[in-house]
Order: structure tokens, then C-alpha cells, then sequence
């Protein structure tokens, strides 16, 4: 899922570009805090 974001952000303005990488940041982000949950 990841590398079809990073295509999708390559060769698009600026602005979709940070966007695409505050998703995939908070998407990461994310991805971690469930994975903490998990080991209560």
C-alpha cells in the first residue's frame, strides 16, 4: 500500500506531496499505536 502511495505522489505538485506524507505518517503512526494495544 505504502509504494503505491509514493507513486502516486511522484511527479504531482508540492502540495500533494506533503499531503501523501502526512498520510503516510500518521498512517504509520497509526500502524504502531495498534501494535502497542496489542501487547496489553
Amino acid at each position: 500500500m505504502e509504494y503505491a502511495v509514493m507513486l502516486g505522489t511522484v511527479g504531482c505538485r508540492k502540495e500533494d506531496s506533503i499531503l501523501g506524507s502526512v498520510w503516510g505518517g500518521w498512517m504509520n503512526w497509526w500502524r504502531r499505536m495498534l501494535a502497542a494495544a496489542d501487547r496489553f
